[in-house]
């Protein structure tokens, strides 16, 4: 399975004005907390699988059975499932909690 973002967030959980202010900075500063803010939510991705903002990701499959277990969340939405260059029908979005699953009749090969 691979990631690959489609779409970065434009906004994060923590403003620039709550950065300066935890950081005790000026607004000299705040290109450097941008900087950091962006950083920190990537490293936060990458190593707890946890997406803080709206995001698009796409995530490549090969040969699914069964439910195939997301590993980004939250997940808000499924946009398509495709195959070859086109959407397939007849697949569903499960989130329960934390986990989000998508289901259908999988094709044989990359999804």
């Amino acid at each position: 399975m691979t990631l690959r973002r489609v779409q970065k967030a434009v906004a994060f959980p923590v403003t620039i004005d709550a950065a300066r202010e935890t950081c005790k900075s000026s607004p000299e500063d705040d290109p450097l907390l941008d900087l950091y803010i962006a950083a920190a939510n990537e490293k936060i991705v990458f190593m707890a699988g946890i997406v803080l903002a709206e995001e698009v990701w796409e995530i490549t499959a090969t040969n699914v059975r069964g439910a195939l277990d997301l590993v980004l969340v939250p997940v808000a939405a499924l946009i398509s499932v495709q195959s070859g260059g086109g959407d397939l029908p007849g697949f569903t979005l499960v989130i329960d909690g934390d986990r989000a699953t998508v289901s259908g009749p999988w094709p044989q090969g990359d999804v």
